[in-house]
């Protein structure tokens, strides 16, 4: 009799380790938990608690309503559902409790679960991962999958996940002024969750603006076109427009993936138009001085209306100065200091959309949108005030800067494909209806597509300077509910 009970044990044992075996379960723990094999009925049953699969993935989707809950398998790349019910545990990586509400998809967690039942016995935030929160610096290079975040480089996951508001996005949805938490384990990013996104401005009754400036709080500074549609990080803005001596003020929310459109037309043409006089003093003297493009004699005072104004100077030897200075008064003197050039070798290769940032008193440090150049501009007394220096690669100054590190591959373009019959835009600018081309630049672009009745996306793509004709194409839009 003995015998026979120890052979129903030993059959029983072998029995479940061979159904492990089957299921495919992926174990990132020790050991499983142990289990008694009742001598009764000769097959082994979980007690309340136990488990016999585990595994680390990435949590995709959380299903309230029906209680369960979708993971993704990083080593065997598939995903399944489990469900959860009241004894479900769940925790962060110090072992405290969490609620189902406090879980969100791209989370990497640690997951105990019965197979045959597809139950959740127990989640928690997986100790193995890391993650980078509230990220507002970053460059990621499709290409050659990195992601380059608080100056560490990191390799993309092939198949990773990227949510906004709680949605699954393509990684081309993301704005470099998007902000983001980062997820991962190894150096290898798994997904990306946008915490702050972007959305869409748009000016109408804007015709006595064109070819002014537009100012949207510190988030950027652009020249004012025909039928622009600029990305914007979502929040409540002051927006200045300025040009031919009149300024307005016009304020505006911009919600996340929506487009605003923000009517100026109220903002009328003053009888007398205010002019300030200008007297630059650059360094080294044979500097050439441009204003909104068009070169000026340093040595004589220069008249331009009062409002925003984009400087550029340059001079053999030296690196090229873009800065933006705002007249307010009648007088003013403006220095202007360019640095040395670099070695080519030592320059950023993020440098394209650095921002300039304040340092003291009323000088302003003179980071361009083109990175590789430097310099200051320092206004010389109280007369003027410096203007917002905030840059963005949407600011449209190409067309006047010879010294831009985005330049055009000559008679070659960029074919955006598909969906058709939508609105495209390139940097705010508009192109035209799809299909369309335009001619082909390298460097970071945002293609923004619109369409009546449908959400507005856009994506942020690199262009290569390459002797070729470069295609996209891109998915259909979204129709609004």
């Amino acid at each position: 009799m003995d015998f026979a009970k120890d052979m129903k044990k030993t059959i029983a044992l072998v029995c479940l380790t061979g159904l492990l075996f089957l299921t495919g379960c992926v174990g990132f723990s020790d050991s499983l938990p142990t289990v008694t094999a009742p001598e009764d009925t000769g097959f082994v049953l979980l007690k309340p608690g136990e488990y016999d699969c585990k595994d680390t993935a990435l949590l995709t989707a959380v299903n309230t309503k029906a209680g369960q809950m979708t993971f993704y398998n990083l080593m065997k790349k598939r995903k399944y559902t489990l469900s959860y019910d009241g004894a479900t545990r769940f925790y962060d990586k110090y072992g405290s409790a969490l609620t189902v509400e406090q879980l969100e998809p791209g989370e990497l967690v640690d997951v105990n679960f019965v197979k045959g039942k597809k139950l959740l016995i127990d989640l928690t935030r997986s100790p193995q991962a890391f993650v980078i929160d509230q990220v507002e610096k970053h460059e990621i290079n499709q290409s050659i999958k990195s992601m380059q975040v608080l100056g560490e480089t990191y390799q993309l996951d092939g198949n990773i996940f990227v949510y906004s508001a709680g949605k699954e996005i393509e990684l081309m949805d993301i704005d470099e002024q998007d902000v983001l938490k980062i997820t991962g384990m190894d150096r290898k990013v798994v997904s990306i969750q946008v915490q702050k996104g972007h959305g869409y401005l748009r000016l109408s009754n804007e015709e006595y603006f064109l070819g002014g400036w537009i100012e949207v709080g510190q988030a950027l500074i652009t020249k004012i076109e025909p039928e622009m549609l600029l990305t914007v990080p979502e929040g409540d803005y002051q927006v200045l427009l300025s040009h031919a001596g009149l300024e307005g003020i016009k304020e505006v929310a911009i919600k996340r993936g929506e487009e605003t459109l923000l009517d100026v037309g109220d903002l009328k043409k003053d009888d007398l138009i205010k002019y300030g006089n200008l007297i630059f003093t650059t360094s080294p003297e044979d500097t050439s001085v441009f204003v909104d493009g068009k070169e000026v004699d340093d040595k004589s005072i220069f008249k331009t209306e009062y409002g925003l104004h984009q400087i550029m100077a340059k001079a053999d030897g030296y690196e090229t100065l873009i800065q933006y200075i705002k007249v307010g008064q009648p007088n003013a003197t403006v220095a202007v200091n360019l640095d040395k050039k670099k070695d080519k070798n030592s320059l950023s290769s993020n440098s394209l959309s650095k921002k300039p940032e304040k340092t003291d008193g009323n000088s302003v440090s003179g980071n361009s949108i083109s990175g590789s150049n430097t310099g200051t501009v320092t206004p010389g007394n109280s007369n003027t005030t410096s203007g917002n220096t905030n840059t963005n690669t949407n600011t449209n100054t190409t067309g006047t800067n010879p010294n831009t590190s985005i330049s055009a591959t000559n008679g070659y373009q960029i074919n955006i494909q598909s969906p058709e019959g939508v609105e495209v835009y390139m940097d705010g600018t508009y192109v035209g209806i799809s299909p369309i081309s335009t001619a082909k630049k390298s460097g970071s672009h945002v293609i923004t597509l619109r369409k009546s009745g449908f959400l507005t996306r856009s994506y942020t793509i690199e262009v290569d300077d390459e002797a070729k004709n470069t295609d996209y194409s891109f998915s259909d839009l979204t129709e609004m509910e």
